[in-house]
């Protein structure tokens, strides 16, 4: 799936079906700013304080906002689903939310982890219970800003931050297993 909002085409979701020698494009009412897919038909997407979901792979969407931003910039980074159940989303000012329904419902796992300058940009999870989130955090002056690097051993319930390679913003994050992240 590709998801884009041009000029001239508007917002819309592409699909194929065969390693992308042709795509079908599924039109959008939303432009999904990352999008999540547990199988060929149940998917997730993500704009802004918005979560939407998918059950017949990207050709209708149902929608609704599960966050009160504290600030006009801010909403959803990443998403991660780790079968069609069970899945994550984060965002700004370190919202971490959790669903256990398929998306139905969404619930708070973090307290915004006292993140107010700042975001997390993405979520990855091994099992049902390990995962990692990476972001990054705005620090007053004279420190600079750092990464942030969140760990998890009992499905988000609670973190851990843990040192980062670098002290920059980490935007991306992904695991074969609990041992092996790039």
């Amino acid at each position: 799936w590709i998801t884009t909002n041009h000029v001239d085409s508007g917002r819309i979701i592409l699909r194929t079906d065969d390693s992308g020698a042709t795509w079908i494009n599924l039109g959008s009412i939303v432009d999904w700013q990352k999008m999540y897919f547990a199988d060929s038909l149940n998917g997730w997407g993500i704009y802004s304080t918005y979560i939407g979901k998918t059950i017949d792979g990207g050709k209708n969407w149902s929608y609704g906002s599960f966050m009160d931003p504290p600030a006009p910039e801010s909403g959803f980074k990443g998403i991660f689903f780790k079968n069609s159940t069970t899945g994550w989303v984060v965002g700004t000012s370190g919202f971490i939310l959790k669903s256990h329904n398929s998306g139905e419902f969404w619930h708070h796992l973090d307290n915004r982890l006292d993140i107010f300058y700042g975001a997390l940009d993405d979520v990855v999870f091994t099992d049902e219970n390990e995962g990692w989130i990476v972001g990054w955090q705005i620090k007053s002056a004279p420190e600079s800003d750092s990464s942030i690097v969140l760990h998890t051993i009992d499905g988000g319930v609670t973190w851990e931050r843990q040192s980062a390679p670098y002290n920059s913003a980490i935007r991306r994050i992904w695991a074969i297993d609990n041992h092996r992240l790039w």
